[in-house]
């Protein structure tokens, strides 16, 4: 479509652009209105040991490393998900060159209220994930296994 004016141009573009704009902001900032539909953060700050277990399945991988030894005699209930708040670094990634040697990840954050999904959750199968307790974390650290 050739426009015979340039004034009538800019004008549709600068609208285009502008709508454009509003769609983006729209979409990145929801009204206040919305309503998250996840749990509250519950307040309470842990620090907790965790350990990585690969499982076959749209689940959680961690467990509390104090609590289970074995991942073997883990009921499943125990898993959770982890979720990085939005300043949080990742999980080192020395961990993972590292954790068949025993070595864990002590994490600080706090648990939702109550069972979700993370928002971060990336699907490794077709299977819908389960909600399940997701600890929040806003700091990470590589721990030694004890001798």
């Amino acid at each position: 479509m050739a426009f015979r004016s340039r004034t009538l141009f800019l004008v549709v573009s600068t609208l285009c652009i502008l709508a454009l704009i509003f769609q983006w902001i729209k979409a990145e900032w929801p009204t206040q209105g919305t309503a998250d539909p996840r749990p509250p953060l519950s307040g309470k700050i842990e620090v907790i040991d965790l350990r990585h277990v690969r499982r076959s399945c749209a689940c959680q991988e961690w467990i509390d490393a104090t609590r289970f030894k074995d991942s073997a005699q883990t009921p499943g209930d125990a898993y959770i998900y982890l979720e990085a708040a939005r300043s949080a670094p990742e999980i080192p990634s020395s961990y993972w060159a590292l954790q068949d040697s025993g070595y864990l990840v002590r994490l600080r954050g706090e648990f939702y209220q109550g069972k979700t999904i993370p928002r971060d959750y990336a699907a490794k199968t077709a299977q819908s994930p389960l909600p399940a307790l997701v600890f929040q974390y806003t700091s990470s650290q590589l721990i030694k296994p004890q001798e």
